[in-house]
C-alpha cells in the first residue's frame, strides 16, 4: 500500500492507493457533512472556529473471474475524528463554509474520474503510473490551490459576499461534473503479465 499525507492549512490530503483483496471498507464518503460529525475536542486556537479534515482516496480492486476488468473508486473523504469546531460558533453559515471545503475535494475527485473515465491503458502499470500522476496533479494543481483561494477571498467565512460567490463557483463545479458523481469505476484493462 501506497500512502502520502499532505498538510495543507489544517486540511490533510490523504491518497492512498490500495490493492484490495475483498469489499471495501466503510468509508465516509461525499455526502452533506453536519455538525455531530466534527469529533476532535475542540483545541485551544485563536486564529481558527472549524477543521474540516477532508481527503481524496483511491482504491484499485485487482483483476476478478471477469479477466481484464477492474473497479477503482475513487472518494473525496470527509475524517470525522480529526474535524473539529469551537461550539460556541457553530452555526448553519460556517457549517455551509466547512461543506464547501468538502466539495472542493468532491470537485477534485470527479475531475480524476473523468480523466480515467475517458483514457484507455495498455498495460495495468501505464494505468498505475498515470492514475499515481493524475491523483497528484489535481491535487497540487487544483484542490490545494482552489482550497488556499477560497479560504483567502472568503477571509475564512467572514467576507459574505465573497462566501456567497464561492457557494455559487463550487456548485457550477460539482454541477458540471454531475455525470462523474458515481464513485465506482469499472474499467477495462489488459491484465499483469
Amino acid at each position: 500500500m501506497k500512502n502520502r499525507l499532505y498538510i495543507f492549512i489544517c486540511v490533510s490530503f490523504i491518497l492512498s492507493f490500495q490493492l484490495m483483496q475483498a469489499q471495501t471498507a466503510n468509508d465516509i464518503s461525499y455526502h452533506q457533512v453536519n455538525w455531530s460529525e466534527f469529533q476532535e475536542d475542540c483545541p485551544e486556537c485563536e486564529e481558527m472556529i472549524a477543521v474540516a479534515h477532508s481527503g481524496l482516496d483511491v482504491r484499485i480492486f485487482p483483476f476478478n473471474q471477469i479477466g481484464d476488468t477492474c473497479k477503482i473508486k475513487i472518494c473525496a473523504v470527509f475524517f470525522e475524528k480529526n474535524s473539529w469546531v469551537n461550539k460556541l460558533y457553530a452555526n448553519e453559515y460556517l457549517l455551509n463554509h466547512e461543506q464547501r471545503h468538502f466539495d472542493i475535494f468532491e470537485i477534485g475527485a470527479r475531475l480524476i474520474r473523468r480523466e480515467l473515465v475517458n483514457k484507455t491503458y495498455a498495460s495495468f502499470s501505464a494505468f498505475w503510473k498515470d492514475a499515481d500522476n493524475l491523483v497528484y496533479k489535481v491535487r497540487k494543481e487544483f484542490v490545494i490551490t482552489t482550497t488556499a483561494l477560497y479560504d483567502k477571498e472568503t477571509n475564512h467565512s467572514a467576507n459574505l459576499q465573497q462566501q456567497n460567490i464561492w457557494d455559487q463557483k463550487i456548485q457550477i463545479g460539482l454541477d458540471s461534473l454531475s455525470e462523474y458523481s458515481e464513485e465506482d469505476i469499472i474499467k477495462l484493462i489488459p491484465p499483469i503479465k
